[in-house]
This record gives C-alpha cells, sequence and structure tokens, in this order.
C-alpha cells in the first residue's frame, strides 16, 4: 500500500509543478526515481533493481523520440520512467495506453470547443508533408518556448488521471 501513495503522491506532484512552472524539474524526477528504486528493492529484493531499470529504460526510449519532434515534453517522457520505476513494465504499459486514450480525449474535446476541426487537420497536413520533405530533419509539430498554445495541454494531467484510475480501480 505504501506504493501506491508514493506513487498518487509523486505523480500529482508533477502535475502541479507542470501546471505551476510549465515544466516536471530534475530534482523531482530524480526523487521519483530514487523512491522507485527503493519501494522495488523493499518489495522484490535484487530483482526489484531489474524491474526498476526496465521500468525506467522504456519511457524513456519512446518517450524520448515523442519529444524531438516536440510531440512530447522531455519532463513527461522523465515523468513516465519515474512512474515505469514504481511500478514495473506491466504495469508501465497500462499506465501508458490510458494516459495517450485521456490525452485522445483531451485533444478531441479541445478540437471541438476551442479550434476548428478544419484548422486542426490543416496545421496537421501541414506538419506531415513538412515532415516528409525534410530530409530527416525533425519538423515541430508544438509551438515551443513558454506558454502554451490554446490547443496544447500539459500531458501530466492525462498521466496522472492515468494513475488515479489503475489505483482506485
Amino acid at each position: 500500500m505504501p506504493f501506491v501513495y508514493f506513487l498518487l503522491t509523486f505523480t500529482l506532484t508533477a502535475a502541479i509543478c507542470d501546471f505551476t512552472t510549465g515544466r516536471i524539474g530534475n530534482p523531482l524526477v530524480l526523487s521519483g526515481l530514487a523512491g522507485g528504486l527503493l519501494l522495488q528493492i523493499m518489495s522484490s529484493g535484487g530483482t526489484g533493481a531489474a524491474v526498476w531499470l526496465a521500468g525506467a529504460l522504456m519511457p524513456l526510449a519512446a518517450g524520448l523520440i515523442l519529444h524531438r519532434f516536440r510531440l512530447m515534453g522531455a519532463g513527461d517522457a522523465k515523468l513516465l520512467a519515474a512512474i515505469g520505476c514504481m511500478t514495473g513494465p506491466y504495469l508501465l504499459l497500462k499506465i501508458t495506453f490510458l494516459s495517450l486514450l485521456f490525452g485522445a480525449v483531451f485533444s478531441l474535446l479541445i478540437m471541438l470547443f476551442f479550434t476548428g476541426f478544419r484548422e486542426r487537420f490543416r496545421r496537421l497536413a501541414d506538419y506531415l508533408v513538412l515532415s516528409s520533405i525534410s530530409g530527416g530533419t525533425p519538423v515541430h509539430y508544438r509551438s515551443g518556448g513558454g506558454a502554451l498554445a490554446p490547443e496544447e495541454f500539459h500531458f501530466s494531467v492525462p498521466v496522472l488521471m492515468a494513475v488515479m484510475y489503475v489505483c482506485f480501480r
């Protein structure tokens, strides 16, 4: 049960930091990694370290690729890595899938209420065309910079929703 409390507290703190500062800081991520290692070793002994490592590497590999194209922030990739350290790869896959699902619902709602479908699909088409002719140079989909554009949102919120769903289900 302490695992659930630590996971929820960590994820909620990350979402609050993301909302208030626009980033998920490295000290918070490092505390999640360290806490995850401690929890894994306490619950599984020596094999806990292997579970911890697998949980950390899976989202980092995928998340950093998405970050390169500005589809996900680096903090979000590191957040999923820290969560993976606490949960292990199996539960991490479930949380990641649910996060993407909740994020898709958020995106659809934003498209319906804040930006037009036509404008969003035009921007997506422009992105795909630019990506295909860029010769391997990443074309950024997100606007980047400080403030979020109206159609962007903090991915830590769908991650928090997924963690809450998994913990309270």
